[in-house]
């Protein structure tokens, strides 16, 4: 039997849109008996994508897995959207994917010419990116993967690999056969939007721009969303959209460049320029000199280019956001064509979350645990009072690196910004205003076009915000999520350096910056610093390139294996933006915006991080977050705490909870640094 692909809103399987180029919801695979059960092909697209007839990327087909050991879909039971593909399951459930690579080898391999062959021969895997679950090595009693990106998986169509990967690109089991997964969702896991996509150091920029990645879904809306203020009407699954954002660099002669080059096209249109709906004409970058005349960079919206995206009357819609680009950030606006201005919005969730109000906090201070994701404003016709009921998050703006997924209500509102009824001419349009990362320019693009439908009298409904059951607090707090105990696979005892966690008021710190020697590179260093903000002596690790055979952090879990809670310091040293991501856990900003601290560093200066109050508790929890640069920083460690710092670069403080065992990572999210040698792997041990 073919597989049974569902669609978010059932009467959407009835018909068609009637536009055309409506935008579509990704096809979904749901969960049955609490498992999800699948056969995912890593291959180049079946169709041309984009509307470009010459141009095709890379796509996974996605079938109900026909048998434990099949290797292709049955005709007619996949489905290959290079917009991506939904899976969706529930909390509790059980995920088996057996992952085929069928991809060519790779055309460009930037990071992996010197190092090893093996990369251009284009090896997969898969992550399940801002989930907490396992990151699993096989064993003989179960001999399948947990969330584990320290595997290759290589299409021996391509040519075999040599016997052992040699240099920092050994990430550990190399095969020529399918990799089996197997990823066990806790019962209490968190409702929620996450993603996938391949994670293989020095490719992953090249296989996530040609559009390996698609969307997962735990749990519904419905969970933590409703449209009274008593929550006895949970939000409705036919006004929820999921938008996935990706960009992708077609050259002249219809290839698809995995390369992306930040200069394609100008940072914005010229006066004289046509309206920029979807992409922008490519130029001769001025800083390479690369000739991109005559192609086009492609901004699309589940694989569409600038879609029309319709919105329900009166309520408006849930729109979960995910940045699928490889390294291209967004500035998301939602601009109001007639009133010429940007459109209030609530925020529901970031990063898969949905947020809490804690009892006390005001709007600006739940703003600002969004970081600098979120540019809060007031909310129309808010409670005068967090007693009153849950304060909302509203905004005018996203800021999106990639991997960023946030979820906004969206209805028309009135020049007060209040719910209204919408006017014959009522037409917003979703628009990123471009984003400077003092390395890079993103450019500024039209994405889609937004049209609200009509209301009938007396249809629109009485709350003006959306009630969220916010589960920020209870993810992050020890005694929820990350109280269950969960399966835990047998492993070697790591060795003793690994053994030892932070003394009590120690703190981790990163340094993002470029390695001494290199001019462009990429790394991340380290030390443990004491209560008063002095680096532990025999810690530091000046910033370097990835080493998959060294665990630069190491932690044990407490007695009987319970959690931990450690403060980590991000201090981006570089001259450019960055983007912290972890793997297996959330975290959440440490913010206080009544109180300064007084902890001064080692040489002397005001510490700039934040206090160690908790305020607001968990209000928002991420698992990525922005790093700002500071033009006074050169990319060393010297720069910013040596004997005259010249770099005056803020750290951005965040408390992680950690409860999965093993090895995974943390790194850059913008894949140009991550496949440049800016990620570290960490460890987490067993406490017997």
């Amino acid at each position: 039997m073919g597989a049974l692909v569902l669609l978010s809103n059932p009467a959407a399987a009835l018909a068609l849109p009637a536009d055309p180029n409506t935008l579509v919801e990704p096809p979904v695979f749901s969960s049955q008996a609490g498992v999800l059960d699948l056969l995912v092909i890593a291959r180049t697209s079946p169709t041309p994508i984009l509307n470009l007839p010459n141009t095709k990327g890379w796509v996974y087909e996605i079938c109900r897995r026909p048998s434990a050991t099949a290797t292709d879909c049955p005709a007619g039971s996949s489905v290959a959207p290079y917009g991506g593909t939904r899976l969706a399951v529930m909390p509790g459930d059980k995920v088996r994917i057996r992952l085929v690579n069928q991809l060519p080898p790779i055309p460009e391999a930037k990071h992996a010419q010197d190092v090893s062959l093996d990369l251009a021969l284009n090896p997969t895997n898969l992550h399940t990116h801002g989930m907490i679950v396992e990151p699993r090595y096989p064993t003989i009693a179960r001999p399948t993967w947990g969330d584990n990106v320290f595997v290759y998986g290589f299409n021996p169509l391509n040519g075999l690999p040599q016997p052992a990967l040699g240099g920092r690109h050994a990430h550990g089991s190399v095969t020529v056969d399918p990799i089996d997964y197997e990823i066990d969702i806790p019962a209490n896991h968190p409702s929620g939007q996450f993603w996938f996509h391949p994670h293989i150091h020095g490719i992953a920029l090249n296989q996530v721009s040609a559009g390996l990645a698609g969307i997962i879904t735990v749990g519904s809306v419905a969970d933590y969303a409703c449209e009274d203020a008593l929550c006895l009407k949970p939000w409705a699954p036919a006004n929820v959209r999921h938008l996935i954002l990706k960009d992708a660099q077609v050259e002249s002669n219809d290839g698809l460049s995995t390369q992306q080059d930040p200069q394609f096209c100008p940072p914005s249109a010229s006066a004289t320029d046509a309206p920029r709906l979807g992409q922008c004409a490519g130029q001769l970058a001025p800083g390479s000199g690369v000739d991109h005349s005559g192609g086009h960079w492609i901004f699309s919206v589940n694989g569409q280019v600038y879609p029309t995206i319709p919105v329900a009357a009166g309520r408006g819609d849930i729109w979960r956001l995910t940045n699928a680009s490889g390294s291209a950030s967004y500035d998301l606006h939602l601009w109001d064509e007639v009133a010429k201005s940007d459109a209030i919005f609530q925020v529901v969730s970031v990063d898969g979350v949905s947020v809490t109000s804690p009892v006390g906090a005001t709007a600006g201070q739940l703003g600002t645990a969004g970081a600098t994701k979120i540019r809060s404003v007031a909310c129309p016709a808010s409670p005068p009072s967090a007693s009153v009921g849950p304060l909302p998050i509203c905004a005018t703006s996203l800021r999106m690196m990639p991997s960023s997924r946030v979820e906004i209500r969206v209805a028309y509102r009135d020049a007060n910004g209040r719910l209204a009824a919408a006017p014959a001419n009522a037409r917003f349009t979703l628009r990123t205003v471009g984003f400077d990362t003092g390395g890079d320019q993103w450019p500024a693009i039209d994405l889609a076009d937004v049209r609200f439908a009509p209301a009938a009298a007396g249809s629109l409904v009485t709350s003006e915000q959306v009630t969220v059951r916010g589960q920020a607090a209870l993810v992050h707090d020890l005694g929820g999520t990350y109280a269950v105990t969960r399966p835990v696979t047998p492993a070697a005892a790591p060795p003793a350096n690994c053994m030892v966690s932070l003394a009590s008021g120690h703190r981790r710190r990163i340094y993002y910056g470029v390695p001494a020697g290199t001019a462009d590179g990429f790394g991340l260093g380290y030390e443990e610093i004491d209560q008063n903000g002095v680096p532990v002596p025999g810690t530091f690790i000046d910033i370097k390139s990835f080493d998959p055979a060294n665990s630069i952090v190491c932690l044990q879990l407490g007695f009987g294996n319970k959690p931990v809670k450690e403060v980590w310091e991000l201090i981006n040293v570089s001259s450019e933006d960055h983007n912290f991501h972890i793997h297996q856990t959330k975290f959440r900003v440490l913010e206080d915006l009544s109180v300064q601290s007084t902890r001064r560093t080692f040489n002397g200066r005001a510490n700039a991080s934040m206090s160690l109050l908790p305020f607001p508790k968990a209000a928002v929890l991420h698992d990525n977050i922005p790093l700002p640069s500071d033009p006074s920083c050169d990319g060393s460690v010297a720069s910013w705490r040596g004997p005259a710092p010249t770099c005056l670069a803020k750290p951005v403080v965040v408390e992680i909870a950690f409860s999965q065992i093993g090895d995974f990572v943390y790194h850059c999210h913008i894949l140009e640094h991550e496949d440049g040698g800016m990620m570290a792997k960490i460890r987490v041990a067993r406490n017997p």
